[in-house]
């Protein structure tokens, strides 16, 4: 009887221990995860499935990203934060880019870099300054000619090529009525005056005995006046291209010559109208075109004359002799020197010494 007690007391003992285990399962408290792996439980997050929002204030500055710190590791930039050029484009995290942040005109300069007019891409510091009247390189000065119009013709001093002559303006006509004179500070004299074939090409030296540097060729004027060739353009028919940098006049009826580079004919004998080099320009010695244009702001561009040589003209028959019109074609010479049946090889050697070239450059053609 008594081991059947025993028995007794052990179930009940065995049964409160039960009830206790059962108690302290319910009294466990549940994981807190963190679901987006930011360091923060959800418990703490304000949104524990966006990693980029977080309750720690990781740069000092008072704000969480919780708290719509819009870069919590700059303590410049927080909810509420003055707006200055400080380079943040958004330093008080409001959604809309600080005023003078943004490089309104796409020139590489914004208000807070200094740009005087963000509206205009012309108008920055470092910028060109124009000649405009404005303050384009934004360094708080206008230059002073360009608010001078001491002729006043309406163009400041910067732009006139004379600011004492009101008959000089970029922005009027080419004067006929003054010879040799450039009114409209284009870089051309009298454009507008010059007619087709009144001056044209009446010789070529492309294939000089020496070398090519010692390349010319003559200009024949068969106007009336005087004719100053600076700014006039000469070029082939592909990329090759001279504008004439110096003023030189051709009178009525005379022969000039333009050469590759003067220095290296001058001890030939050979009288340059030209005192720089051609630059970008050449003579081939087969299949090239001399074209020679003056340019016109008023009435556009003007081909004066053209002359072109290949096989036909046996070229290159004739090397270290220059090819020229044949005498006695020099009016209508511009159509003359279309035709290769109208040239013909020079036949005197203009410099007495051996291997000298032939050709009369500056002279009348000799054939």
């Amino acid at each position: 009887d008594d081991d059947a007690t025993d028995d007794d007391d052990a179930t009940a003992d065995d049964a409160a221990t039960d009830a206790d285990d059962a108690t302290d399962a319910d009294d466990a408290t549940p994981p807190d995860p963190d679901n987006d792996g930011d360091g923060s439980p959800a418990s703490e997050d304000c949104d524990d499935f966006d990693p980029d929002l977080n309750p720690d204030d990781i740069d000092g500055d008072g704000y969480s990203s919780c708290d719509g710190d819009c870069d919590d590791t700059n303590d410049d930039v927080y909810p509420g934060s003055p707006i200055e050029c400080d380079g943040y484009l958004d330093s008080d995290c409001d959604g809309v880019a600080d005023p003078g942040e943004t490089d309104t005109d796409g020139d590489g300069s914004s208000e807070c870099d200094g740009d005087c007019d963000d509206d205009d891409p012309a108008v920055a510091p470092n910028a060109v300054e124009l000649c405009d009247g404005r303050d384009t390189d934004c360094d708080g000065v206008i230059p002073a000619d360009e608010l001078a119009d001491d002729d006043g013709d309406g163009t400041p001093a910067c732009g006139d090529c004379d600011d004492s002559d009101p008959a000089l303006d970029p922005w009027g006509p080419d004067d006929a009525s003054d010879l040799l004179v450039d009114n409209d500070c284009d870089g051309v004299v009298d454009e507008d005056e010059v007619v087709v074939g009144e001056v044209a090409v009446t010789e070529v030296l492309a294939i000089p005995a020496g070398n090519s540097s010692h390349e010319w060729f003559e200009l024949y004027s068969e106007a009336t006046r005087p004719i100053d060739l600076v700014g006039w353009v000469l070029t082939d028919a592909g990329t090759n291209g001279w504008t004439i940098p110096d003023s030189f006049v051709v009178q009525p009826g005379e022969r000039i010559v333009l050469c590759r580079n003067p220095g290296a004919v001058l001890n030939l004998g050979v009288s340059c109208a030209n005192a720089t080099p051609w630059s970008g320009f050449d003579l081939a010695n087969i299949n090239d075109e001399i074209l020679m244009t003056v340019p016109s702001r008023q009435s556009g561009d003007l081909l004066v004359d053209e002359v072109s040589w290949d096989a036909s003209w046996d070229y290159p028959g004739n090397p270290g002799h220059s090819n020229a019109v044949t005498p006695g074609l020099l009016s209508g010479v511009a159509i003359a020197n279309d035709l290769p049946a109208n040239w013909c090889w020079s036949a005197t050697q203009w410099f007495p010494w051996a291997g000298s070239d032939f050709g009369t450059p500056g002279s009348p053609n000799d054939c």
